[in-house]
């Protein structure tokens, strides 16, 4: 089997079946991937200069072809490219790519599963790639390119031949989703939750489940619908799916009724038993924190299950499955007078219904020490309808839990703030600049600590101030992800 890095996706013949060709340079190049970021962009990448707003892409091109692309498409005729490198001129490198990608799913043979859902949409194609792929052969979508660029990208770098295809598709308007079914033409199309986000582009709830069931309208006939069966609008999407001609519907949950079963699950430990169709159950471990977790492994069973490939296999490999960084990932960060501070780094995004998981998660993480405290430290929540209302009632949430100081940053954050009970209250600043010093000056060893707010608010800076502390700590002081003993 050839391996990802020696496949060749793209080359002048197959650029001329798309309707372009090399226009200055080599004509014999070829380009295993497609970056449009030169920061992201590995040696044989096609280096795709996209004119935006605030950069453009034609001044990096040099920096590109250094860094070992063959390649570059472009949209301006007088740009310098390097003699060595090829270029492709075209009127727009969005529509390009587009093209690209309409053309790679064409001729691709892989069976192509799309991933939608309010939250754990990431988790869940990382948790069903790496199920899979100890399997088989799998092209995933980078990190969460789930909008109709990122989606095009990872559709163009579709390899041809056999396997599978995980994409995961986003959203934040009506429409979007049916433009990303129509370009990945599924034959599995799995929705993880509906839960509130990006509500304040829609006027109920039930818009957004219509919004996330447009994934069904181009999923083949013979394809299949993975659905939550614990979810309050699963009749709604079964519904969907069953008015698109789709009739093979698999259900996860804890539900009596759910194809892929939860039968248990131990929060302190990350094991369970689970059962498909009520047969005889089985057992599994998870190296990640969270009910919520186990949920998205439900789901990339189902979709080995639908595959028809090994469950054993399967569970084996999603039992050293690791979170990634901003979504979930659990780090030992060394102080430097000694000691250590754990951090559940749920940094990359959220929504009432992911703050409400992740804070029920850092009170289940073990400390290392009897007397260590448990700390969030939270950004605002963004496009949501009524923000006042959700922030309060976050606060709510937090008094209910075992949560001893919390850290608000932001201009929504100040009303979550204002209702918290006074125990629990340790800040609230305006930016995450503050947030970081404040949580630094006060955290001690055996806290455990998580950091979460949207993705505009970056909370990462946060995270990354905790890194910082382990600075000059010398040869121990590395990071370590947290890992549970199996």
């Amino acid at each position: 089997m050839t391996s990802a890095k020696e496949r060749v996706l793209w080359h002048e013949k197959r650029l001329n079946a798309v309707g372009m060709k090399t226009v200055g340079g080599k004509r014999d190049w070829q380009a295993r991937g497609i970056a449009i970021d030169t920061r992201l962009l590995c040696d044989g990448d096609m280096f795709v200069a996209l004119r935006g707003a605030r950069q453009d892409g034609h001044a990096y091109i040099q920096h590109a072809h250094e860094k070992g692309s063959p390649v570059a498409l472009v949209s301006l005729e007088s740009v310098d490219i390097p003699s060595s490198m090829a270029s492709i001129l075209v009127d727009d490198c969005e529509d390009a790519l587009r093209a690209m990608a309409s053309y790679a799913r064409t001729q691709s043979q892989r069976v192509i599963c799309a991933v939608t859902g309010s939250v754990g949409k990431t988790t869940t194609k990382e948790l069903i790639a790496t199920a899979l792929s100890c399997q088989a052969d799998v092209h995933k979508s980078t990190g969460n390119y789930n909008n109709a660029l990122g989606v095009s990208i990872a559709l163009a770098c579709l390899p041809v031949d056999g396997g599978y295809g995980v994409f995961e598709c986003g959203m934040n308007h009506k429409g979007e989703i049916e433009t990303l079914s129509r370009w990945l033409r599924p034959d599995i199309a799995v929705i993880t939750h509906i839960r509130e986000a990006h509500s304040a582009f829609f006027s109920s709830m039930e818009d957004i489940c219509d919004a996330k069931a447009e994934i069904f309208s181009s999923t083949r006939h013979d394809g299949w619908a993975v659905l939550n069966r614990d979810d309050a609008f699963y009749e709604r999407l079964e519904g969907k799916a069953r008015d698109r001609g789709i009739s093979n519907i698999m259900s996860f949950g804890k539900h009596k009724d759910a194809t892929m079963r939860l039968l248990s699950y131990e929060r302190s430990t990350g094991r369970g038993r689970l059962c498909y169709r009520g047969e005889t159950p089985l057992s599994f471990s998870l190296n990640m924190m969270g009910e919520h977790n186990a949920m998205n492994m439900l789901i990339a069973l189902c979709v080995v299950k639908i595959c028809g490939l090994s469950m054993t296999k399967a569970l084996a490999a999603l039992a050293t499955h690791e979170a990634l960084e901003g979504r979930g990932m659990v780090l030992e960060i060394p102080l430097p007078e000694g000691g250590s501070v754990t951090l559940l780094d749920e940094s990359y995004n959220a929504s009432p219904a992911s703050m409400a998981v992740a804070l029920q998660t850092l009170t289940d993480i073990d400390s290392k020490k009897p007397k260590g405290r448990r700390i969030a430290v939270l950004g605002d929540m963004d496009e949501l309808a009524e923000p006042r209302m959700r922030h309060e009632e976050l606060a709510h949430v937090i008094a209910k839990l075992a949560i001893d100081a919390v850290v608000c940053c932001g201009t929504w954050m100040a009303y979550c703030a204002s209702m918290l009970p006074t125990e629990k209250r340790y800040a609230y600043v305006d930016n995450v600049h503050r947030a970081g010093d404040t949580l630094c000056a006060f955290v001690r060893d055996g806290d455990v600590v998580m950091i979460k707010g949207s993705a505009s608010q970056n909370m990462g800076t946060i995270r990354d101030r905790l890194y910082a502390l382990n600075r000059g700590v010398g040869e121990d002081g590395a990071l370590r992800q947290r890992g549970r003993t199996t």
